[in-house]
């Protein structure tokens, strides 16, 4: 009898095991397969890998050596066709070229880094050449690619089809089945209390809290990296080893095993995912999660608190509100002597637009913003008044939605009605500032992973996916244009030019947050030059207007920044009072 038993339990192994074996080959599983490039080029830039008609992939390169990896998607490895060196010029260095999988690796260097490319006639002989043992190209910049060669190709092919980690992973599977139905039986538990069962399953134990130790050593879970947006720091790097200060060694040591610990890069989605899945809650203070879908950014940092906002439990006082007002007038006067236009924009809060969305425990406790305040008092005390978008989101967020479910900004739908309103605020200070048609857009609703809040919960492949409104221009005709010079004290700020040759507003400063990032396609088609500052702190700068003398300046601000930020007066204007 009890051989029968047996038998049927391992003809039950046998069977999931086939069933394991043909689920791998009939949905043409593969393993994760990754191309990495150690490379070196004059300045940072991105390299793209074109694979068929699909959007390219892409990787960060800096001025030092580092590794740069392409995770090659399962449906595109076949169709990997060409790499793009970057947009800029200058000598690129290449130390070697791998095609890695968990367990396997090919790996070309020096020399033999010409059998990875295909190089055409155009290249002359000294803008390719092996020095030192790497390998150096003389990019001319723009788009400037390199085909990969039908063995590469094969190579990636193949490499992704060998099969042995999905193969052993079904045999280990299959095993601890037949380990589970084998001591199933409530009776049989007593037998884990014999001296070799417990050994045994001490021995167990010691490989399971073993295994990121070896996982670490030789990455049998493969590079696993988490999005910047999660991990919000860079990397610590492996301290260098000295006799004389074990003691800081040690100390640098935890910390660059905790950043690189490798199965973190899988525990903290597992962990979002249980949380938001199965409890319904936030694992971060900084998102709260919404109703049908949507979520929320809550807590910025300990002084931004989105939904404080909302519920607008901390108001203006007086002082605040005089500071705001001097600020906005001084800066506006101080450019009005100059011949220079100024506008304000307050991009409004997701929650401000949306707030039927956020969860029913989230209600305000008065009836005005901090926004109505700051409005109202100019209104009263002022005439300056600021570009307050929200009446037309208002208005528009019937027909189509204007934010993102899962992001924390407006989509490129809501950011043209925003630059609409600009531009109409702009058409009392310049006749030639009429906005655009609707007509004029390609509007498109396609599936993406999910925004920027999706992506610090790690979750926006799975379950926050998101249905998102694209609206583009059929025909653009702005161009990126030369950087200007800023102060080494600004040097952290984001900038970007844009030349438009028919447009017919003249040179402009915007200093901005993220919220201009998608209005920067339509702005950019008006304007014959305009210079974008991505600064956080809205600061203003009174050298780079002196040298570069535009006609308008424009501030632009997320309405949430209203709980913190203090708007910074023009030095210059307290010398010329």
């Amino acid at each position: 009898m009890k051989k029968k038993k047996i038998i049927i339990k391992v003809l039950i192994t046998l069977v999931f095991f086939t069933a394991s074996i043909y689920y791998i080959h009939e949905k043409d599983l593969q393993v994760d397969t990754r191309l990495s490039i150690t490379v070196k080029t004059p300045r940072k830039d991105i390299f793209r890998l074109y694979t068929g008609d699909k959007k390219p992939l892409k990787a960060r390169v800096k001025k030092y050596f580092k590794q740069v990896d392409f995770h090659l998607p399962k449906q595109r490895r076949a169709s990997v066709s060409r790499l793009m060196l970057g947009q800029k010029p200058g000598l690129v260095a290449i130390k070697n070229v791998k095609i890695k999988t968990s367990f396997n690796e090919q790996k070309w260097s020096g020399s033999d880094i010409k059998k990875v490319f295909k190089f055409d006639g155009k290249l002359a002989a000294d803008k390719i050449y092996v020095k030192e043992g790497c390998f150096y190209i003389k990019s001319p910049g723009g788009e400037f690619v390199l085909p990969l060669t039908d063995e590469v190709r094969r190579t990636i092919d193949r490499m992704s089809r060998e099969n042995f980690f999905l193969y052993f992973t079904a045999l280990l599977l299959s095993l601890l089945l037949f380990y589970f139905i084998h001591f199933f039986h409530p009776g049989n538990l007593r037998i884990f209390l014999s001296p070799k069962i417990a050994a045994n399953m001490a021995l167990l134990f010691l490989v399971i809290i073993s295994f990121p130790m070896l996982d670490g050593l030789f990455h049998i879970s493969g590079e696993i990296h988490l999005h910047p947006l999660q991990e919000k720091k860079s990397r610590t790097k492996k301290p260098a080893f000295r006799f004389d200060d074990l003691f800081r060694f040690f100390q640098g040591y935890k910390y660059y095993y905790n950043d690189n610990f490798q199965l973190r890069s899988l525990f903290i989605p597992a962990n979002n995912f249980i949380k938001v899945r199965c409890f319904g809650i936030s694992p971060l203070p900084s998102i709260l999660l919404g109703k049908e879908g949507w979520i929320y950014l809550h807590k910025q940092n300990d002084r931004i608190d989105q939904i404080e906002y909302f519920r607008s439990l901390e108001l203006f006082t007086p002082a605040e509100l005089e500071h705001w007002r001097v600020s906005l007038e001084q800066r506006r006067d101080w450019l009005a002597k100059r011949g220079i236009r100024y506008l304000f924009v307050i991009a409004p809060n997701k929650s401000t637009i949306y707030p039927e969305f956020l969860p029913d425990s989230i209600r305000p406790v008065r009836d005005r913003s901090r926004l109505d305040q700051l409005a109202a008092y100019l209104k009263k005390h002022s005439d300056f008044s600021i570009l307050d978008l929200r009446p037309a989101l208002f208005a528009a967020k019937k027909e189509r939605r204007l934010y993102r479910k899962t992001g924390s900004h407006w989509n490129s739908y809501g950011a043209f009605l925003a630059y609409r309103e600009i531009l109409k605020a702009l058409s009392a200070f310049f006749p030639d500032a009429r906005p655009m048609d609707a007509s004029r857009l390609n509007i498109r609703v396609v599936d993406q992973s999910g925004g920027d809040l999706a992506i610090m919960l790690a979750l926006q492949k799975n379950i926050y996916k998101d249905r998102v409104i694209e609206a583009k221009f059929k025909k653009t005709r702005a161009r990126r244009g030369k950087h200007v010079a800023l102060k080494d004290k600004h040097l952290w700020v984001q900038q970007s030019v844009s030349e438009c040759p028919t447009g017919k507003l003249p040179t402009t400063l915007m200093v901005h947050d993220s919220f201009t990032n998608r209005l920067k396609p339509f702005l950019s088609e008006h304007f014959s030059r305009i210079i974008y500052l991505r600064d956080w702190g809205l600061n203003f700068f009174p050298q780079l207007i002196k040298t570069e003398k535009p006609a308008l300046v424009i501030d632009q601000m997320a309405e949430r920044f209203l709980l913190e930020k203090v708007l910074t007066k023009p030095k210059a204007a307290h010398r010329e009072r």
